[in-house]
């Protein structure tokens, strides 16, 4: 996807991002390793007095951070220089456009707990040095905070079902009797009575 005339570059009211207006208007951030994409997203170059910048377009439906600034959120607090804890990074999709809007000045620690996608987060950090890789359970701080200095923002994706309040035990099942049920009883035992003299049948209640 190129740029040119028929895109423009806007600055986004969120510090750090930007909209590509076009045929089609996009979420973008400006890509710290141009020329590279992370998961196959479109990138789009802009040259400007002959000055190329490449920007990468930031899926709402990979990202609920993108999904959050398009929903028009009122602060992300996540800006250029700022350092981000960021617990529950999965492959890195959500965290490399994070390291594009902190830039080479900020820092992202990107905590991730599973082995498989930890990889792909890895290999992606390898590219961009304002990426601290963190291969931990986001729930246990005790194990990385060694690792992670004083931050200016944190944000948790973290499915956190250990902690969650246990649901509150069912009412107990108590049986009520029903009006009149003693009475419906003696009238069955009555009718069952009368069948079975009708049946020549002698029966002792």
């Amino acid at each position: 996807m190129k740029g040119g005339a028929k895109v423009v570059i806007e600055a986004h009211r969120h510090e750090g991002i930007f909209i590509a207006r076009g045929k089609e208007d996009a979420l973008v951030t400006r890509n710290m390793v141009p020329g590279e994409s992370v998961y196959g997203e479109k990138r789009i170059a802009i040259e400007n007095e002959g000055e190329k910048t490449e920007y990468r377009v930031w899926n709402p439906f990979r990202s609920k951070l993108a999904a959050a600034v398009l929903g028009g959120v009122d602060n992300v607090h996540i800006k250029p220089g700022a350092k981000v804890l960021y617990l529950g990074s999965a492959s890195g999709t959500s965290v490399s456009h994070v390291s594009d809007i902190v830039g080479p000045e900020g820092a992202v620690y990107a905590v991730e707990f599973s082995h498989r996608s930890g990889r792909d987060l890895v290999n992606m950090a390898k590219k961009r040095p304002n990426v601290v890789p963190i291969i931990e359970d986001a729930r246990r701080p005790e194990k990385y905070r060694m690792l992670v200095p004083m931050v200016d923002v944190i944000f948790a994706d973290v499915a956190q079902v250990s902690r969650l309040p246990p649901p509150p035990p069912p009412p107990p099942r108590t049986r009520a009797r029903a009006p009149g049920h003693a009475r419906g009883a003696v009238t069955i035992k009555h009718g069952l009575s009368a069948l079975l003299k009708r049946m020549r049948i002698s029966l002792a209640w």
